[in-house]
C-alpha cells in the first residue's frame, strides 16, 4: 500500500465515524503550518 493510499483510506475512515457531511474538505499543513493539500472526500452511504 503506497503512503497516499493509507493517507486517503485514514481521512476516509475519519469523516465516516466523525459523520462529516459529504464534500468535506480536510486541510493538511506541515509542520510549519503551511497548507500542503486540501483534499476533500466523497463520503457515498
Amino acid at each position: 500500500m503506497t503512503a497516499c493510499r493509507a493517507v486517503a483510506m485514514a481521512l476516509a475512515t475519519f469523516a465516516f465515524n466523525a459523520k462529516a457531511p459529504p464534500s468535506t474538505p480536510v486541510e493538511l499543513e506541515d509542520s510549519s503550518g503551511n497548507r500542503v493539500a486540501v483534499i476533500t472526500l466523497l463520503v457515498e452511504t
